[in-house]
């Protein structure tokens, strides 16, 4: 219960009590006779036992606001999360989709690359002399450095959308 909650029904507790205090004093002190007196301690009992119903309806019009209130917000928080976290379900399916496009075209370029000359390596190694193997092997380290570059690209590619995403 809330703090605030809790001073209400302190002072609604307060109220009645002081209430009750207050009319058996002045029954008891009013110069009256016994049936007179009688009859104001009847009244007064009943207006206690009214005012005593009162809070009881006040209580139970309050403790059903708060019960509505509470469903109504946890009802709307729930709603709220339900809704982001369906947003950031699909955000991250959409980057994923977007990164493995992207990552095959990368793969693509760089069959591309590589393919042909890695042929063109292996038939120029069965046709090549000793100083076409000089040749051969710069060929080759060119295919590898053409490989790590791509490489390079495509770790870019991958920081470049994990930024992104954060």
């Amino acid at each position: 219960m809330s703090e605030r909650s809790d001073n209400t029904k302190a002072f609604l507790t307060g109220t009645l009590i002081g209430s009750i205090i207050g009319s058996v004093t002045a029954l008891l002190l009013a110069p009256k006779s016994g049936d007179d007196l009688r009859q104001d301690i009847g009244e007064g009992a009943k207006l206690v036992l009214d005012k005593a119903d009162d809070f009881k309806d006040t209580v139970q019009e309050k403790t059903g606001e708060y019960a509505r209130k509470a469903v109504d917000t946890t009802t709307q928080f729930t709603k709220e999360v339900t809704d982001k976290t369906k947003d950031i379900a699909q955000e991250v399916s959409d980057k994923t989709k977007e990164i493995t496009a992207k990552t095959k075209e990368v793969v693509e370029q760089a069959k591309e690359v590589v393919d042909p000359r890695t042929k063109q390596a292996t038939t120029v190694s069965d046709e090549t002399t000793e100083t076409e193997d000089a040749e051969a092997l710069q060929k080759a380290k060119e295919v590898a450095d053409k490989v790590e570059e791509l490489n390079e690209q495509v770790d870019q590619i991958v920081e470049e959308d994990e930024k992104n995403n954060l």
